[in-house]
């Protein structure tokens, strides 16, 4: 019932036809399995001891991101982009299995794993949220998790901005910014923008996540 019940939801918008495919029934069959694993693989985690472990920001920040994207999707009836969200987050907590991750994060990671599933599919997130995290059923009373703005927010690196291989002015960027927005900033910057007016640009080199290098003529 929940591998159709997903597939469906996850096949297309609501406002659109479905096109029924049986790859994409299996795909999700394969997706609840997956999902049951790792409950299974993390619970001997959530038995641990708190202490000892680095506290992980990105792992934290990944949670309260699912939280946001998840909402907001579903606010809008975007269960299908709802939905590869939570598929994407579980391919992430399957790399980071074997990293010294604090019982009480994996617990919430599950925790709020279990809720963001569970409107699409109840019954197996009802069983995890008993046999495997021993929570008090029904699944259907727990409150909606909310995020922190300020966790979601992506970490920033500094740009060093150079004209003609001498340093300008810096920038701050989100990571993962595009490399094309970075040369649009880099070129708007006051000290590039000083050291480079009335110059033909010849080219600009980038280099991820460190400099921009504004090669200009007279």
């Amino acid at each position: 019932a929940d591998t159709t019940r997903l597939f469906i939801l996850f096949a297309a918008p609501p406002e659109k036809d479905l096109d029924w495919k049986e790859e994409g029934v299996e795909g999700c069959f394969r997706f609840l399995n997956r999902l049951w694993r790792l409950f299974y693989e993390v619970e001997p985690k959530l038995k641990g001891e708190s202490g000892g472990f680095r506290e992980d920001g990105e792992f934290r920040r990944r949670i309260h991101m699912a939280r946001k994207k998840v909402t907001e999707d579903i606010e809008r009836f975007h269960f299908n982009t709802a939905i590869a969200h939570l598929m994407e987050w579980v391919n992430y907590l399957y790399e980071v299995l074997d990293s010294p991750i604090a019982p009480s994060l994996w617990r919430e990671a599950l925790e709020t794993l279990c809720l963001l599933l569970h409107p699409f599919v109840p019954h197996i997130t009802e069983e995890l949220w008993v046999e495997v995290l021993g929570k008090e059923p029904p699944l259907l009373d727990c409150q909606w998790p909310s995020y922190d703005p300020e966790l979601v927010k992506a970490p920033e690196i500094l740009i060093v901005v150079q004209v003609n291989g001498k340093v300008r002015d810096k920038i701050t960027v989100p990571l993962g910014t595009p490399e094309e927005r970075i040369k649009e900033l880099a070129l708007e910057a006051p000290g590039a923008r000083r050291h480079t007016e009335g110059k033909q640009i010849r080219r600009i080199i980038y280099v991820p996540d460190k400099l921009v290098n504004i090669v200009c003529g007279t």
